[in-house]
């Protein structure tokens, strides 16, 4: 799942207010086979990897993975409304129809509850309750990117 993360970092660093990535490679070996290391530099900090891949695309990303791994731990509360843009790329990179959530309202009117379903990839998946619309739709995206992930990761 490595090509998500320059993505992911992308909208991290926008999110924050970071500089945005940027990348630059090394490449070593002979002309026939080449293999590539990358580092990424966001809000003037350098993040990379330490082996090669054997392609730039790769290397990007696994560089992208390090320095989304390292801020998103820095940064205490991450920032779930990214699953429901991650779940959408997701279904549209693995040919699957596009999510489709269902939202219950429960609770008296001054103190609502709310539990969202998501409809993607064959499955629903449901998330945890909520006070708001959104927070719901956001927790179900989470349930369904995590199992996608995990389903598509032992494939």
């Amino acid at each position: 799942m490595l090509h998500l993360y320059k993505n992911r970092l992308q909208h991290y660093a926008q999110k924050q207010n970071l500089t945005l990535p940027a990348y630059s490679s090394e490449l070593d070996g002979p002309p026939h086979a080449r293999r590539f290391r990358s580092k990424v530099t966001v809000d003037g900090k350098i993040y990379e990897t330490q082996e090669f891949f054997s392609t730039l695309k790769e290397a990007e990303h696994a560089a992208a993975k390090v320095a989304f791994e390292s801020l998103a731990l820095n940064d205490i509360q991450e920032d779930e409304g990214l699953y429901k843009t991650l779940l959408q790329e997701m279904a549209q990179k693995e040919g699957l129809l596009f999510p489709v959530y269902d939202t219950a309202r429960t609770g008296p009117p001054h103190a609502p509850i709310f539990c969202s379903k998501v409809e993607v990839g064959g499955g629903t998946f449901q998330g945890q309750e909520a006070k708001t619309k959104k927070r719901a739709e956001m927790n179900a995206a989470k349930v369904a990117y995590n199992a996608l992930v995990k389903r598509t990761s032992t494939k």
